[in-house]
């Protein structure tokens, strides 16, 4: 379940480590997230979908996916910067799958896959306000 994390709940050292993972990720400012949770995303080339933990980051725009909840691996991201988000219907007319949205930059187009309507309009929300 997708939720947004309050500024003041990570400990020091929690917020620390999580520096410490995104600067490996790419360029992050420290700050906690905007938002972090489950989502699945299709691959580019097979196509197939990954349940990945995406961390939103508002002052960066970017959101960066993991292959788990504990950041050891990134696994990609996204920049939100020349970004656009594509409303549920035209991304299930696209890819035919219930509770999906989509992130259109200049050079991919991310397919993301919520566990229910709930969490995609959460995700959504979020991700719209980083963008600008």
């Amino acid at each position: 379940m997708a939720h947004a994390i309050p500024h003041n709940c990570r400990s020091h050292q929690a917020l620390h480590n999580l520096t410490m993972v995104w600067n490996r990720c790419g360029d992050v400012r420290a700050g906690a997230p905007i938002m972090e949770g489950w989502l699945n995303k299709r691959g580019r080339q097979r196509k197939n979908w990954k349940r990945r933990w995406h961390v939103l980051d508002g002052p960066g725009k970017m959101l960066r996916y993991f292959a788990g909840h504990n950041l050891n691996v990134c696994k990609g991201e996204v920049s939100l910067r020349e970004g656009e988000i594509l409303s549920p219907e035209e991304c299930k007319r696209m890819i035919h799958v219930n509770h999906c949205f989509a992130i259109k930059t200049p050079h991919r187009t991310y397919y993301m896959k919520a566990p229910d309507p709930d969490s995609r309009a959460k995700w959504m929300a979020a991700i719209t306000r980083a963008m600008t």
